[in-house]
């Protein structure tokens, strides 16, 4: 690794090495028995319903964080079942109603979340309507979607939340959620909170993989060899 790296490229890569892995997830909130997130970072919540979902942007709009809804729910229902505080509420519906939104328009969808995130300091985003969102349009679409989300939350240090029910889903689609976003798997008891830390973990390592990567490739062409990726 020290053959072409000067002197002030080494120092520096020395000392991201020392450091180890940054804590790119802060502490972790308890939300609810046996659920653990990070105030920042995309949770996929494998849930039936999206209750504990909801208890967790509950828990964030009331606390003061910008908050974003984007969901199948009539938003009038929504404020009365939960303390949403002065969360923002977009309707995903066909219907021809005043500040809905169709399910079929994802671009705008798109737009405005962007446009949310962007203006928000440590912004909150819950998405309750994904399996909606892939029967009007294609599952490849709603991905593109989770994958232009995922990566403004990582750079706005937001926080981003979708339930899923994993029973509407195909396995590979499942398994492309997974790949995607951290995950809370309320379905399976024996996962619990470590999975969910574990899940943290490994994003963790990859993110400072990646900035070690970075570092070496700066100025020069580098060559990667992979071993094992099981």
């Amino acid at each position: 690794l020290k053959s072409g790296v000067d002197g002030d490229e080494m120092e520096a890569l020395q000392s991201l090495l020392s450091q180890g892995p940054p804590e790119w997830v802060p502490a972790a909130m308890d939300v609810g028995p046996g659920v653990e997130l990070g105030e920042a970072g995309s949770y996929l919540v494998q849930e039936k319903k999206a209750e504990i979902s909801y208890r967790i942007f509950s828990k964030l709009a009331s606390s003061g964080r910008e908050a974003l809804c984007i969901a199948r729910e009539n938003p009038e229902v929504l404020k009365k079942r939960y303390n949403l505080g002065d969360a923002k509420l977009i309707w995903l519906t066909n219907i021809e109603e005043q500040g809905v939104l169709k399910p079929t328009d994802l671009s705008k969808l798109a737009y405005m979340i962007e446009s949310f995130l962007k203006k928000s300091k440590r912004g909150v985003v819950l998405l309750e309507g994904f399996e909606y969102l892939i029967m009007h349009n294609s599952f490849t679409s709603g991905l593109k979607l989770i994958q232009m989300m995922k990566d403004q939350v990582a750079l706005m240090g937001a926080l981003f939340i979708m339930p899923v029910n994993p029973r509407t889903l195909e396995s590979k689609e499942l398994a492309f959620l997974e790949r995607e976003m951290l995950t809370v798997d309320l379905e399976e008891e024996e996962r619990g909170v470590g999975e969910v830390k574990l899940d943290a973990e490994r994003g963790r390592l990859f993110e400072w993989v990646t900035q070690v990567l970075t570092t070496v490739s700066s100025k020069r062409p580098l060559v990667l060899f992979l071993d094992n990726l099981q």
